[in-house]
């Protein structure tokens, strides 16, 4: 077992001038950031998750769980910037993981490539992967109010909202991005069958004489969708009545249309899978990091609204990793509408690493869900 993490940084990227100057100028931070683990043996490989949209708010929080777990982490960022920014906050953690006298780390590559080209996604990405978890989504943000009627914001049920505008395409990032990351991974990675011994979460799932080369219909792909998804598509719903994204899902590029679609292309890949469809994300602890998970409601069929807490979805996602209850399952997420999270004085980053040490009965709850081969997702 580990006592210690590391993370090392490698920014790939398709101009070789790009890493001479990286080389050049990061080799004292790469130094400072290589935490070695001190009973790893010279050479030893062993299994990886890959993260794809690793800087993102979800796709972080997978990342300092998994690696606060001991598993070890590739993750995929989108420009050497914030991949910079991701590898400062993991190293972080790993400070409060190891002084905390805990298991020990995994480890964690950053590495650079977009999604929405496949040209990027390079053969040493997958290499070692077992199971990828899927956080990349185009982006929206606030239109600046000088383009916009009202100083930009708009009503919706006594709420004030931001008219939003597109900064990347959903059709190329979500479609796109999840076509460039299966295909990819089918070609290079071991994501085809999981088996015991391969991604070391909590205890095997499997019976506990099985050898370590059972196999335990673990899910290959964890995909973070979102709630609504069908619903652009549902006549029976009275749009005026509909939150914004469904309403403004067509001014919004198909948003929504696009993640249903990358939805459908997991389904039909073969490989094992889970799809979250989290409802309006939220900053803070959530209710998972204190200790309340059972505040947290998952249902199907798309009909939930509300909110959830980034860090919950997180939480789940690295769940679901770990629970073949939650294979071939689309599910709808959010907080217990009369429940907030609880402030602390904790960081959150120091929060996530408390989620290495929890197991929150997360195979029974995945269990009272349907497959979607049993129903209509």
């Amino acid at each position: 077992m580990r006592s210690a993490g590391w993370i090392f940084v490698y920014f790939a990227a398709s101009i070789p001038s790009r890493l001479e100057a990286f080389a050049a100028t990061g080799r004292a931070r790469r130094d400072i950031l290589r935490i070695q683990s001190t009973d790893m043996a010279e050479g030893e490989i062993e299994s990886t998750v890959l993260v794809a949209g690793a800087t993102g708010g979800v796709g972080s929080r997978v990342c300092a769980i998994l690696l606060a777990k001991g598993v070890n982490v590739r993750c995929l960022a989108r420009s050497e910037a914030k991949g910079r920014e991701l590898v400062d906050e993991l190293s972080g953690l790993v400070d409060k993981i190891n002084q905390a006298g805990n298991k020990g780390c995994g480890s964690a590559e950053v590495m650079v490539g977009d999604v929405s080209d496949a040209s990027t996604l390079t053969r040493n990405m997958f290499e070692r992967v077992k199971a990828i978890v899927v956080c990349h989504a185009a982006t929206v943000r606030p239109k600046p109010p000088e383009e916009t009627d009202s100083e930009g914001s708009m009503t919706y049920r006594g709420m004030r909202y931001f008219e939003p505008e597109l900064v990347s395409d959903p059709e190329t990032v979500d479609f796109g991005g999840m076509k460039n990351i299966l295909s990819a991974a089918q070609a290079w990675s071991d994501v085809g069958v999981n088996r015991c011994s391969d991604i070391e979460l909590d205890a095997c799932p499997v019976d506990d004489n099985a050898g370590p080369d059972a196999v335990c219909g673990l899910p290959n792909v964890v995909y973070v969708s979102s709630a609504y998804v069908t619903r652009p598509t549902r006549p029976e719903l009275n749009m005026l009545q509909e939150p914004p994204v469904v309403r403004m899902n067509d001014m919004l590029g198909g948003i929504l249309t696009w993640k249903k679609e990358a939805e459908d292309l997991i389904r039909e890949s073969g490989l094992t899978y889970t799809v979250v469809r989290p409802c309006a994300l939220t900053d803070g602890a959530g209710v998972i990091a204190v200790g309340a998970p059972e505040r947290l409601e998952m249902g199907q069929g798309d009909e939930f609204r509300g909110k959830v807490s980034r860090s919950d979805v997180a939480a789940l996602c690295v769940a679901a990793l770990n629970c073949p209850e939650a294979a071939g399952k689309t599910f709808e997420v959010r907080r217990r509408k009369q429940d907030a999270a609880q402030p602390s004085e904790q960081s959150e980053m120091a929060q996530l690493s408390v989620l290495a040490s929890e197991y929150f009965g997360w195979r029974s709850r995945f269990a009272t869900l349907e497959a979607d081969s049993e129903i209509s997702a």
